[in-house]
């Protein structure tokens, strides 16, 4: 039986942890390889919220807010387009000790040739209990709470945002009380989003792809499948193909190193992306 449809048999399966790597304390990290139906390299890390010092931070606010993009004077400015690993770096170079980066939400504008400076069309994105985008609509979404509580759900239009402390926007809610909450299947890299029924663990999974015999991408149904497998009871599928990018501090060579991988090394400028940090004591 293919490996996807095995998962989606037997929600019982799950991925035995400790044969995962430890990246930093209360984060590890697994990469599985499944060759049916399609190649798909997967890479996974696993937080332990309740690790000592764990938190968590998103892209602020563009110090040019609210004024026309350059590039695009239709749509005002909310962020600044960054890599992953750049968002890492410019990070870390204001003090906070950043140990995992992924990439978030999904933007505006698109146009070809695709080098905005800017992000920005964004559902929702609270960071640091600022608000950078609320188009008030229900709106799939991460969110951190003000006394630490991570959720995945659709937060609702007229629902009060006071008490989140990043909210993330996603495309939509495919892993819900543990079982598949979405059909779309077609195939491309992946980002997604996951917590553990108890709220403990937070995961950030990727799939590469676009890359054919090597990695040739994920459906959403197979995200929820191989989230629920790694222990996910919650997850969100977030913008994913080219953005696609999972970034690790690597405190051997004091750098970073991408987990993920695009067609050609390609890493792309994404609006927003969300960190793991440790706090000083």
């Amino acid at each position: 039986m293919l490996f996807a449809a095995v998962l989606a048999a037997e929600n019982k399966i799950q991925y035995d942890w400790n044969k995962a790597g430890k990246l930093h304390d209360g984060i590890m990290h697994a990469h599985i390889y499944p060759k049916k139906p399609r190649p798909m390299k997967i890479h996974t890390v696993r937080i332990d919220l309740q690790s000592p010092g764990i938190d968590l931070i998103a892209t602020p606010k563009d110090k040019d807010f609210g004024k026309p993009m350059p590039d695009f004077p239709q749509l005002p400015i909310q962020t600044k387009r960054l890599k992953v690993r750049d968002f890492m770096l410019n990070k870390r170079s204001e003090g906070y000790d950043v140990l995992v980066a992924v990439n978030a939400t999904p933007w505006s504008p698109w146009r070809s040739p695709f080098n905005h400076i800017y992000g920005g069309n964004i559902n929702l994105v609270i960071s640091d209990g600022d608000i950078i985008a609320d188009k008030k609509k229900a709106t799939p979404a991460f969110i951190l709470t003000r006394d630490n509580k991570v959720e995945i759900r659709t937060v609702k239009a007229n629902e009060n945002r006071k008490n989140f402390k990043i909210a993330l926007a996603g495309f939509s809610i495919i892993l819900k009380n543990g079982n598949v909450s979405i059909k779309y299947k077609d195939y491309h890299p992946r980002t997604c989003y996951g917590i553990s029924q108890d709220g403990r663990y937070l995961y950030f999974m990727t799939v590469d792809g676009r890359q054919k015999f090597v990695s040739e991408g994920a459906s959403v149904v197979e995200c929820a499948e191989f989230m629920r497998y790694f222990g996910a009871y919650n997850a969100i599928n977030m913008d994913g193909g080219g953005s696609t990018t999972l970034v690790n501090w690597n405190n051997k060579k004091q750098k970073p190193e991408i987990l993920s991988h695009q067609f050609m090394g390609g890493e792309r400028r994404v609006a927003t992306s969300l960190a793991v940090i440790k706090k000083k004591k």
